[in-house]
């Protein structure tokens, strides 16, 4: 047996190699980028047209910051270099590049841990080069020619910072699409967004000495004496525009959770309070610091005045709300920049897509000891006008006055619609306290602003697809008393908080008259029809089975309205001040009703049942 093993072991070794060549050669795939050649901790692969790798190795090669994070839902891979941001979520088609989606040639998935991706994302996201050599079976990347050069007065800016000692890093300003990344699961909710208007948001880098990513490409955390700086243009004419900072995210210790707060943190500066010096405030050149530090303040003011800025915009964080600081239970924060309405479609269309901004972290190089803001001397809501006295043609009308018009146009309602169906009326309340109120309270109010009121139906409803079940909303155009500068309503889904549909103040002008007939306060008021079917040219048409576009018919619905901007104080109206706005559902006679659930502090989150149901257990205990 001895010397026939002696006699076949070669014959043997050499069928074995030869057998372990064919098997793996074909199959081997070499990655190099810029040069070098990948160690891969899992083979890459092929699927098709594409080659799949794992993509932190290969994304780090390229100089990308990269974290994955396998506690997140099925795992999540946040990368980010420069300017560019960029999420993965394991087993989805859908990414988010700079906030928004991003299609993958191949879904992710996991291998022995490891996030794969196909390597077209990487010049998809980051602007890298990647050829593939099919003889070799070799993936070559090579690096994209990165963010281009500052110019003009964001380079005198930037410098003149540096030169006081304080380093600079480059972010982004991108639009956050909520209804399209809570479709795709990205997101868990679309936090209240306002049907049909757009939000852009700073990205920035993480802190120097941060070793975790944050929540969310659009919120970070800050050290006392860091700031965000934005430099640019404000948007082109609008009704409305903005800019204000949040505490969006804070870890409750004594509950041991982290959650959502997303509370405004001061006044915004809007589209009346911009200071333009007598000038336009659209397309105005501005400088804005977002800090808590007013030494960092002050030096943006200085390197803003020396580049030319003609606008400076403070947006102040006011230290005694905050918990700043890079550790992981420290407050994160965002930015919004709002805008709503362009003038010109296409022009609003082009600066939503490039904003034309530039986005730093600005930290200071040295060690030393913030001078911190303390709490804002906020805008006063009210002027002492009420709506129920208005308006000032009341005479014109046999001294009827605006809430005895309301009155009259329900009852006009109620008989147009309400004779062979069942009828429920919507009671309306406020809907979101405001953000001081919301850290106090520990609880989410979804990113309000001081520059509107939040209102909403107090109960949520099922909205059947049946021509007989629909809504009728009216109200007061606060636009044209006065009490506003643009109005709205929206239609959301309970379920996702997501706002899907509805018109603001010019869809809905003139619409009451043909329920008041010769009564001059008509023109005040408006009509408005909420179905699932196109019922006459004035219907609000609620989708289903669009994602996040629209509210599945098993899932309840709710109604909310805003009133932005009363002139006289540059902040939103006072609640007080105002005649609510109504709803009517309308049924085809069941004895049954959908309603229910809810009311105000329905949007709200867990945040504010989480105390109360502490407290209960420990009383239990």
């Amino acid at each position: 047996m001895t010397t026939m093993w002696k006699r076949l072991a070669p014959a043997f070794l050499l069928l074995l190699v030869l057998a372990c060549v064919s098997w793996a050669a074909p199959g081997s795939i070499r990655v190099v980028v810029d040069g070098s050649e990948v160690k891969l901790p899992v083979p890459a692969t092929q699927s098709g047209s594409q080659v799949v790798v794992p993509l932190k190795p290969v994304l780090e090669a390229l100089g990308v910051t990269c974290w994955w994070e396998s506690s997140l839902g099925p795992g999540r891979l946040t990368a980010y270099k420069g300017s560019t941001f960029v999420t993965l979520q394991a087993g989805s088609s859908m990414g988010t590049l700079q906030g928004g989606l991003v299609s993958l040639d191949v879904p992710s998935s996991l291998q022995q841990g490891w996030i794969m991706g196909p390597a077209s994302l990487l010049s998809r996201t980051f602007g890298a080069s990647v050829a593939w050599d099919e003889g070799s079976r070799t993936l070559t990347v090579a690096s994209g020619p990165g963010d281009p050069p500052l110019t003009g007065k964001a380079r005198a800016l930037v410098e003149a910072l540096e030169a006081a000692g304080y380093e600079v890093r480059r972010g982004a300003m991108a639009q956050l699409n909520l209804i399209d990344l809570c479709t795709w699961k990205l997101l868990p909710s679309c936090y209240g967004n306002n049907a049909g208007q757009p939000y852009l948001c700073p990205l920035l880098p993480v802190g120097a000495t941060q070793d975790f990513p944050n929540t969310f490409p659009w919120t970070y955390r800050l050290e006392e004496r860091e700031g965000v700086v934005i430099l640019g243009n404000t948007p082109p004419e609008a009704d409305y525009f903005s800019y204000r900072g949040y505490l969006t995210l804070r870890t409750f210790r004594d509950e041991g959770t982290r959650r959502r707060v997303f509370a405004s943190l001061g006044d915004e500066v809007n589209v009346l309070s911009f200071p333009a010096d007598g000038g336009s405030p659209f397309r105005h050149d501005f400088a804005l610091v977002s800090t808590a530090d007013r030494n960092l303040d002050g030096a943006v003011r200085q390197a803003a005045a020396q580049a030319g800025y003609s606008a400076f915009l403070s947006d102040t964080i006011p230290k005694p709300l905050v918990r700043m600081g890079l550790a992981a239970d420290a407050d994160e924060f965002g930015l919004i920049n709002r805008a709503a309405r362009f003038k010109d479609k296409a022009a609003g269309q082009a600066y939503l897509a490039n904003p034309d901004v530039e986005v730093f972290r600005v930290t200071p190089r040295t060690s030393g000891v913030a001078s911190l803001f303390g709490m804002p001397n906020l805008r006063i809501r009210g002027t002492g006008v009420f709506e129920e006295a208005a308006p000032a043609d009341r005479a014109a009308a046999g001294g009827q006055d605006l809430l005895e018009t309301m009155t009259e146009l329900r009852r006009a309602i109620l008989n147009r619609y309400g004779v062979s169906r069942d009828v429920e009326e919507m009671e309306t309340c406020v809907w979101l306290p405001e953000g001081f109120e919301g850290i106090q309270r520990g609880i989410d109010v979804l990113g309000e602003g001081r520059d509107t009121i939040y209102l909403r139906t107090s109960g949520d409803f099922l909205l059947k697809d049946d021509p007989e079940d629909f809504v009728i909303v009216y109200g007061v155009l606060h636009n044209r008393t006065g009490k506003a500068t643009y109005t709205n309503l929206s239609v959301y889904g309970t379920r996702y908080l997501n706002g899907v549909c509805g018109m603001d103040n010019d869809r809905l002008a003139g619409t009451a008259e043909e329920y008041l007939p010769g009564n001059p306060l008509a023109k005040y008021l408006y009509v408005a029809k909420i179905s699932r079917r196109q019922l006459d040219a004035g219907t609000n048409v609620v989708p289903w089975g669009v994602g996040c576009n629209g509210v599945d018919l098993k899932d309840s619905i709710f109604l909310a309205f805003r009133a932005y901007l009363e002139p006289p104080t540059k902040v939103g109206p006072a609640a007080a001040e105002l005649i609510f706005d109504r709803g009517i559902h309308f049924r085809a006679p069941s004895g049954s009703s959908g309603s229910g659930g809810g009311g105000c502090d329905a949007g709200l989150g867990m945040g504010a049942l989480l105390p109360v149901l502490l407290l209960f257990f420990r009383r239990r205990g």
